[in-house]
Formats: C-alpha cells, sequence, structure tokens
C-alpha cells in the first residue's frame, strides 16, 4: 500500500456536491434534491451507484490508483486494453454508505455515500464480504462519528465531510488510508513477500484488507527471487574473472543495475507494489544478498556472496 498524493480537490468536491443538488429520484411526483433526500432518508435512502460511479469518477479514480487496487497494490486485472484494465473491481466507500459490521447500532456513514474525499478503488478481493465490505473498526474508548455532527437544520454540512478535515482524526479509525495516510508507519514488509504490522492499525488492516493471502505473497516474494536470480546468474560469471579489482568493479556495476532498475520501477506509478519495492531496495543486502526470511536455497554460494556483500556495504558507505 502507497499514499495517494494527487486526488480529488476541493474544485471536484464542490462540482459533484453541485450536481447532486439538482438531481432529482427520477420520479415526477418526486421533485426533491438529491442531498435533502439522503439527509431525510438516512441509511433506507436509494444509493445511486450511477452518480457516486460515474464515468467522470471512475476515470479520476482509476488515474488517481494507476488501474491498482487501493489497498494490495496489485493490477486489477489482466490486461490493459486503451489504458483501462480488464477489471475486477469496485468503487469503495472507505467509511461504510450503509451500515456498520462491527456495531450494529450505527446507521452507516450514509451521509458521505457522495464524498469523493470517501472514495478508492478496491479489487473485488480486497473489498469482499470476507474481507474490508462493511468492516469499520476504530481504536477501544474512541467515539464513533454519526451524522449529528454533519446534518444541521436539515441540510448536509458538506464543507466538513472531506475526510481532510480533522473531525475525522478524533474517530481514531484502526484501517489504514491511502488517501489520508501514510501506510508505511504501520506496516513492514519481508523478503519472503509476507507483511507484519507496526502497530494495531497495520495488524488490522493486513487481517481485514486480506494483505497476507497466499496470491499476493507469491506475487510479492516473485519479484525479490527474480532479482536474486538475475544477480546470482551475473556474479557467477564474473566471479571467473582473476584481477579482484577489476571483478569487484564488475560486481559494483551489476548491483548498480539491479539498484537503478529498482528506482525506475518505483517511480513508474503503474508499477505493482511499489511499497514491496521500497522495501527491497532499503534493505538490498537482507533481501537480495543475504537471502534472510525467504524460501528456498539462496542462489549465491558463500564466495559469491562474499564478494557481493562486500562490494555492497562499501557501496553504502559510499566508498
Amino acid at each position: 500500500m502507497i499514499p495517494i498524493k494527487k486526488y480529488f480537490t476541493e474544485a471536484d468536491r464542490k462540482a459533484l456536491y453541485d450536481i447532486l443538488a439538482t438531481k432529482t429520484q427520477g420520479k415526477k411526483q418526486d421533485k426533491k434534491q438529491l442531498l435533502v433526500h439522503l439527509i431525510h432518508h438516512g441509511n433506507k435512502h436509494k444509493f445511486k451507484s450511477s452518480l457516486y460511479g460515474s464515468d467522470v469518477v471512475k476515470d479520476k479514480l482509476l488515474g488517481f490508483f494507476h488501474g491498482k487496487c487501493g489497498y494490495c497494490e496489485d493490477f486489477m486485472g489482466n490486461e490493459k486494453i486503451a489504458h483501462k484494465p480488464d477489471w475486477d473491481w469496485e468503487i469503495e466507500h472507505y467509511r461504510p454508505k450503509a451500515k456498520v459490521f462491527e456495531d450494529a447500532s450505527h446507521s452507516g456513514y450514509y451521509w458521505l455515500a457522495y464524498e469523493c474525499t470517501n472514495f478508492l478503488i478496491a479489487c473485488s478481493t480486497c473489498n469482499g464480504l470476507r474481507r474490508k465490505a462493511n468492516k469499520f473498526p476504530i481504536e477501544v474508548g474512541a467515539i464513533r462519528l454519526t451524522d449529528v455532527h454533519f446534518v444541521e437544520k436539515g441540510n448536509l454540512k458538506t464543507e466538513i465531510c472531506s475526510l481532510f478535515h480533522p473531525i475525522f482524526e478524533t474517530e481514531k479509525p484502526l484501517l489504514i488510508n491511502p488517501i489520508v495516510d501514510k501506510p508505511k508507519d504501520f506496516i513492514e514488509f519481508f523478503a519472503d513477500g509476507t507483511i507484519c504490522g507496526k502497530n494495531q492499525r497495520g495488524d488490522e488492516s493486513i487481517s481485514i484488507y486480506g494483505l497476507n493471502r497466499k496470491a499476493l505473497i507469491i506475487r510479492r516474494k516473485k519479484i525479490v527471487d527474480n532479482i536474486r536470480d538475475s544477480m546470482a546468474r551475473e556474479v557467477k560469471l564474473i566471479a571467473l574473472t582473476q584481477d579482484k579489482t577489476l571483478k569487484n568493479k564488475r560486481i559494483k556495476e551489476a548491483v548498480n543495475h539491479h539498484l537503478e532498475k529498482l528506482r525506475q520501477e518505483i517511480k513508474n506509478p503503474e508499477s505493482t507494489f511499489i511499497a514491496f519495492r521500497c522495501a527491497i531496495l532499503a534493505h538490498f543486502d537482507t533481501f537480495i544478498v543475504m537471502n534472510e526470511n525467504s524460501v528456498g536455497e539462496n542462489p549465491f554460494i558463500m564466495p559469491e556472496r562474499k564478494a557481493l556483500l562486500n562490494v555492497y556495504l562499501n557501496m553504502k558507505n559510499g566508498q
């Protein structure tokens, strides 16, 4: 999971609310504005996916997330057609619009149903019934927000509905939101493709989003395996060089090549698992050379591993 820096602006929010304020329920006898109907009926309101899931909203979200799930960072399709994935994805309401799994007495955050800062895109696995769905745990002792804070005299106070507003911090949610949070503060990666929480928010997010499911672990570990196997082939050939200075120079060039490739993949917003690639870059010695926390044999034999590690550590120290 990575932070999403480019997102809906205040102008985007205003434009969406302006559209909603002029919509009717589609019945000639019902001339109530959509937002008025929403506030009056609460979670009994018939939510219009054609509005929060309009082509404009979809195109913007796909652009912000580059066709990847906002939670697991995997690509949401098998191929790209006209720059859009052949997808299996959903517009996800970070705060559930209709009900809350953990609190049957809560009406759900229905007033955020059309609030664009409450939208993400997620794969159907991360957002499925066994995963996120309508779950929204908060810290023990924290007070869950209700419509009392957001509705005044029958009108929605849209100016404080943005999830960037400080009022939402008081709720202390336990699920990471890549729109407002820095995921690296809550989760860490290991060379075998697994993830561990650094704190309760990390643990809850990993569990509820299913970030340690087998398919994701295999795909993340494959990135490490590919780098390690490629490095092993190169170093094995370089090891035949008799001149120690030349050998170290070539090993350094090989290491730099793979580090630069990682940097380019991280810079490319369409790369999958960018957060994991950042972890590989930060821990190249343990993830790639030393094979820590991984499965299977290390492809480097001891002399090669020692030479590679010495060169890399010298590079880290600026030598």
